[in-house]
């Protein structure tokens, strides 16, 4: 009788050569910097710890931390969609945005989310569905805009902070256990015209519940600070900004945020 071959895991992706994660961080950074997209032939990203590497070269090169965090929760391929908020491109209502990137600019409506406290020590466990973490709820602005000049793949897209360009942050609210997210009303207007006039659903309307997914990951778990702010998606889809654009975004019972692009 044979013996039966022994039976061996699948090997996963390769990790990159730490030379690569260099390499990408000074492309990102360098497009952060100059608006030019990134296009160098370099092998790609394949692990969800390659592009939370390159994240952090990028972080590290441009001098900056974070200052928050966005969060997309899991793609279907089983990334963890988490990227921070560089605390340089946070800033506060109105504001005025000077776009230099080739590729275009869009804007998303979000409730942003302040931290009460420190989470590092926090049992994400006991919690019930996030609200209590949070001090106060704002109206934010979140920029984005691609850096490359085709579509990247998603490891790709994660590495280069899931496209965030920025954050400009409204009128906010105190919050607590018991503050309700569904059922308000959020107008979005660019050059004085109504373009997104919705209400919030339970699906959309409930940031509190990514915000806990996002820290019983463990992944920014020494970022998030009090007062971090953490977005989580957006109420209005996208839309995109020429310069010269004045966008105003009012959510019901909260307040507003005024950007303009230059």
């Amino acid at each position: 009788m044979s013996a039966t071959p022994e039976t061996r895991p699948a090997a996963g992706p390769e990790s990159l050569h730490p030379r690569y994660i260099e390499q990408w961080a000074q492309q990102f950074a360098n497009a952060r910097l100059t608006g030019r997209p990134v296009s160098t032939p370099l092998p790609e990203p394949r692990t969800a710890e390659d592009a939370f590497a390159i994240q952090r070269a990028v972080t590290a090169l441009l001098n900056d931390r974070a200052g928050g965090w966005k969060t997309a929760g899991m793609s279907p391929e089983g990334l963890p969609l988490v990227a921070p908020l560089l605390e340089k491109s946070i800033h506060t209502s109105p504001a005025v945005w000077k776009h230099f990137q080739q590729q275009p600019v869009v804007v998303e409506v979000e409730f942003v989310l302040r931290l009460r406290n420190d989470l590092s020590n926090i049992d994400a466990n006991r919690l019930r569905d996030g609200r209590e973490l949070i001090r106060e709820v704002s109206v934010g602005f979140e920029l984005c805009g691609s850096r490359f000049a085709s579509a990247p793949s998603r490891p790709l897209f994660l590495a280069d902070g899931l496209a965030n360009c920025g954050l400009v942050v409204g009128a906010g609210v105190p919050a607590g256990p018991d503050f309700c997210f569904s059922g308000r009303r959020v107008q979005l207007s660019v050059n004085g015209a109504v373009v997104v006039d919705t209400l919030t659903s339970d699906a959309s309307g409930n940031p509190a519940g990514s915000l806990l997914w996002l820290v019983r990951t463990g992944l920014p778990s020494k970022t998030l600070k009090g007062g971090a702010a953490v977005i989580t998606g957006s109420l209005t889809g996208v839309t995109a900004l020429e310069p010269g654009d004045e966008a105003v975004a009012s959510i019901e019972g909260i307040g507003s945020a005024q950007i303009s692009l230059r």
